[in-house]
């Protein structure tokens, strides 16, 4: 079976066909050569940013702008400057004995491996003894000599040169001639001073421990990893020069324009070092650097299959077209100004969005700068639009959008789970022995002692660091009462429906909805990252299969990021588990013989770590697992080949990804159980093979053009090694990320996203019984 490879949406997607997999399996001479395109490549757009960066050519430019081109420059010279010492690394890595017989390597090789780890070692020493930084701007040898004919560039400490760029910020400020002009140009710098930060803050992740390991021949780089973002890095850069080499330099110099269209290429490439760096570590072992014929192929093969819809390319145009609407919100939203009346701002919004609407290109340019730079209260207030609660009332009169639904509650779930989890103790959390009897206990005695402890049937004033907000979907009346809060008897609902107007009993015999099942309940997570979205947008699908199934579904409003960092999602998800299984029957009259647990994209990453947690502790596990999507690593620095079609997602960009990591995980420098490269809380992809092995039926979907993708490869494969009993993977060619939310007849793909859906439904089915 053969692997799916996305379409070419744009210039920089990375292909995966079986046509380019020698890309995996290169030589020492290949890798050589591609290393020796790259450096010739860094070499020519280090002097393509020599050029733009003459005085004579910014004559035009305004000061904005000319403190965007000059860290712009800057930020991409550092890169270049941390690529091409990478690349030094591995042309050393592939010839030093440590990694090669001896006998692999001819004497004058050898000879010269010992020139080139001593020039390596000095480079070091210079970085780290450096007194006096002069910056990339004047290193003195281009990245495309030989290293044995050069001098390695000397690249000044961040922490010095944030303080330098800011000053430089702060004094184009101070040189304005009048107040109003100044607070003008302090919000225009706003934009330039957070691109900065940003891309300096990624600059920040190499171990030099691993770095030495790497020079020395301790460690054995990737280079099949190495190569594949070789590859896109040659492209990446082959895009900026064509934007550089359109510009009429000697005629007009450089404009406004042209600055946002050099930053919105370059903004693409500050990563390069970052990702070229994970993919030299990345493990050899992985299933992407090995022979499609290889034992762990077979394995997973066994598992997985691809799905090939009849026109890949009518679900790319459908999704294209749907993210150029995505493209207009994003610009409309960036020129929100927080200090203007919002009736200001709905007139100015309401003129940018006709613009935009008329004028791709001005559109494009406006996206470009907003996805390789997001802010995230703008990005927030674009995603909250769906929550907006005139939006869903709205399509709530439109079926054709959302699904009519028997009950539509929100209810508030108490954490009895104590003590709740924190950041510090999520890594010593106690068993749960004897949860059986305490499930008993529940059944004979429904008396709560402490208000925090009871059930609520309204949402209104609950505490949320003591209650769940959790969404209930059913497609009949449930023996629970959600106007009183009381357990109702079976006669009681029949007598209601006898009761039932005309009108609901005519609809109840045309619809006939299937009849809820008692002893079955599905919990629900949905996705966004971890910063945005709800169970109200997510409806629907999850009402699909409350109405399809005759199960309930409980569909959890987790805390989300920044607010509340990690483990606070994982806290409410668990919570809500956890009571379910204690209380289900008590409480709401749902025997839960059956419990499914149902995630997609950020929401996956959630039931996936319960599951484990549930495992781990001694608790009841799920009775299905189902996985849509899922974000099985949150760490920066494990790489895998599908990673790299964030550079030019359109939905789920780089910037933005790293963005929703930061907001969830937090800065955990100073608490190493929360580092999502040792948590797998946080990772579910690093648990542990006997944990593995005890996972209930699990049922995993992905998108072919998905960034995400390849970690739900590398989980199955983990989970049948593990010797896990019952595990599917399954992969819809062609399709993006959040494909369950594209069943809307306005998006152009709404059959092949019920497809999925009902795939979903089938499964569950399945595992009910």
């Amino acid at each position: 079976m053969e692997r799916s490879a996305p379409l070419e949406q744009s210039p920089l997607a990375f292909k995966l066909h079986d046509s380019d997999r020698k890309i995996f399996h290169l030589s020492k001479e290949e890798t050589l050569d591609f290393i020796s395109v790259c450096e010739d490549k860094m070499s020519t757009l280090s002097d393509a940013l020599e050029l733009i960066s003459r005085e004579e050519v910014q004559h035009s430019l305004t000061e904005k702008y000319r403190i965007m081109l000059k860290r712009n420059n800057s930020i991409v010279k550092d890169t270049l400057s941390k690529i091409w010492k990478l690349c030094s690394i591995l042309k050393i890595n592939m010839f030093i004995p440590q990694a090669s017989p001896e006998g692999d390597n001819t004497p004058a090789e050898r000879v010269e491996t010992m020139e080139l780890q001593q020039q390596l070692s000095d480079t070091f020493m210079s970085e780290e003894e450096h007194k006096e930084p002069v910056g990339v701007r004047d290193m003195q040898a281009s990245p495309g000599e030989k290293l044995n004919k050069s001098v390695a560039p000397v690249i000044i400490p961040q922490e010095e040169l944030m303080e330098q760029l800011q000053t430089e910020v702060e004094e184009a400020n101070g040189e304005k001639a009048t107040v109003s002009k100044e607070v003008s140009e302090e919000k225009e710098c706003k934009f330039v001073k957070r691109m900065i930060e940003r891309a300096y803050a990624d600059k920040r992740f190499e171990d030099s421990l691993v770095i030495r390991e790497l020079s020395l021949g301790v460690r054995q780089a990737n280079r099949h990893a190495g190569c594949i973002v070789l590859n896109l890095m040659i492209k990446g850069m082959d895009l900026i020069l064509g934007v550089i080499g359109k510009l009429n330099l000697e005629e007009m110099g450089l404009l406004n324009n042209d600055v946002k269209a050099i930053y919105a290429q370059c903004a693409r490439f500050y990563v390069a070092d970052l990702v070229f760096y994970t993919a030299l570590i990345a493990p050899h072992s992985d299933i992407f650097y090995q022979q499609s014929h290889s034992p762990d192929w077979t394995l997973l093969k066994s598992v997985y299959r691809v799905h090939h819809f009849p026109d890949g390319h009518k679900i790319v145009r459908a999704y294209c077209a749907f993210f150029d609407y995505i493209a207009i919100a994003n610009a409309v939203t960036s020129k929100q100004d927080e200090s203007q009346h919002i009736i200001a701002n709905y007139i100015k919004q309401g003129l940018y969005g006709a613009m935009y609407l008329m004028n791709k290109s001005k559109r494009k340019a406006q996206n470009d700068m907003v996805t390789t730079n997001p802010d995230l209260p703008r990005i927030l207030s674009l995603w909250s639009i769906l929550d907006h609660k005139y939006v869903q009332q709205t399509a709530e009169t439109i079926p054709l959008v959302l699904p009519s639904i028997r009950v539509n509650k929100k209810i508030g779930i108490p954490m009895l789970d104590r003590p709740a989890f924190s950041r510090a103790n999520i890594s010593s959390l106690s068993r749960l022995e004897g949860w059986e009897e305490k499930q008993r206990q529940s059944q004979e005695f429904q008396n709560v002692e402490r208000e925090e402890d009871t059930l609520r049937f309204t949402i209104a004033g609950i505490d949320r660091s003591k209650h769940v907000q959790v969404r209930v979907l059913s497609s009949q009346d449930m023996l629970y009462d959600f106007d009183t809060g009381n357990l109702r008897q079976p006669e009681e609902l029949e007598d209601k429906k006898k009761q039932a107007s005309m009108i609901y009993r005519m609809l109840d015999t045309i619809l006939q909805p299937k009849k809820t099942k008692a002893n079955a309940l599905i919990i629900h997570v949905h996705g966004g990252g971890f910063v945005a979205m709800s169970s109200g947008s997510h409806q629907s699908y999850s009402r699909v299969w409350a109405n399809q199934l005759g199960v309930p579904v409980f569909s959890i409003d987790y805390r989300l990021a920044p607010g509340d960092q990690f483990p606070a999602a994982l806290n409410d998800v668990w919570q809500t588990y956890y009571w379910m299984v204690l209380n289900a029957e008590s409480q709401l009259g749902i025997k839960p013989d059956k419990i499914i647990l149902v995630g997609d994209s950020s929401g996956g990453n959630l039931v996936a770590a319960t599951t484990i947690m549930a495992i781990e502790r001694g608790f009841r596990k799920p009775d299905g697992l189902i996985l849509c999507y899922p974000a099985l690593s949150l760490s920066k620095l494990r790489f895998v080949p599908s990673l790299l079609l964030a550079t030019d997602d359109q939905l789920l960009p780089y910037p933005f990804l790293k963005m929703c990591l930061d907001s969830y995980i937090g800065d955990f420098s100073q608490e190493p159980q929360c580092d999502p490269s040792l948590q797998q809380y946080l990772s579910p992809c690093l648990a542990s093979e006997e944990t593995l092995k005890q996972f209930p039926r699990t049922r995993i979907m992905v998108a072919g053009n998905d960034a995400l993708r390849d970690e739900s490869l590398q989980f199955t494969l983990k989970m049948k090694q593990s010797g896990a009993s019952d595990v599917e993977l399954i992969e819809y060619k062609y399709m993006p990320h959040g494909f369950l939310n594209y069943n809307s007849p306005f998006l152009g793909m709404k059959d092949e996203t019920n497809l999925t859906i009902n795939q979903c439904s089938a499964w569950m089915q399945e595992i009910i019984g």
